[in-house]
C-alpha cells in the first residue's frame, strides 16, 4: 500500500480531514470584515423612533428574541446619546430565554444639545451572536 503525504495533514482520516477542510472554510468566512453574522437575537420596538425636549425623556419597551434561546443572561448597551443624556434599561441583564422585554429610558437633563441623533442598541449574549439596531433619536427644544 503506497501512502502520499500532504504536509500537515499526514496521518488524518479522509474524515477528519474533511472536517478540518469545512471549518477552515467557516473560518475563512467568518473572517472576511465585510461578512456579518447570522443574527440570533432580534431587537423590536412599539415604534422606530424615540422623540424627547431638552429637559425631558423618552421611554419603550424593548422586546429581545432569540431565535436559538441561550442559557447565560443577555446584556443590552446603547451608544450615540447626545452628550449629557443618559440611559437604562430595566431589567439588566435580561434572563435567557426565548423572548424577553426590558424597559428603555432615555433622559436628556436641561443643556443637552436639540437635534438629530442615530443611537445604537446593542443585545449581547454570549455563546450567541449580537443583536443591533439604529434608531432616531430627536429632541426638540424644551417649552
Amino acid at each position: 500500500m503506497q501512502h502520499h503525504h500532504t504536509g500537515a495533514l499526514v496521518g488524518i482520516t479522509s474524515r477528519r480531514r474533511a472536517a478540518l477542510v469545512a471549518i477552515a472554510i467557516l473560518l475563512a468566512a467568518c473572517s472576511d470584515p465585510g461578512t456579518e453574522p447570522v443574527p440570533q437575537m432580534e431587537i423590536t420596538t412599539p415604534t422606530p423612533t424615540f422623540v424627547t425636549t431638552v429637559g425631558g425623556g423618552t421611554s419603550q419597551t424593548l422586546v429581545i428574541t432569540q431565535t436559538n434561546r441561550s442559557t447565560t443572561p443577555v446584556q443590552m448597551e446603547v451608544s450615540g446619546l447626545p452628550a449629557g443624556a443618559s440611559a437604562s434599561f430595566s431589567p439588566n441583564p435580561l434572563p435567557p430565554t426565548t423572548a424577553a422585554a426590558t424597559f428603555f429610558v432615555i433622559t436628556t437633563p436641561e443643556g443637552t444639545a436639540p437635534g438629530a441623533y442615530t443611537i445604537v442598541l446593542r443585545a449581547r449574549g454570549t455563546m450567541i451572536g449580537d443583536a443591533r439596531r439604529e434608531f432616531p433619536l430627536t429632541v426638540l427644544r424644551g417649552r
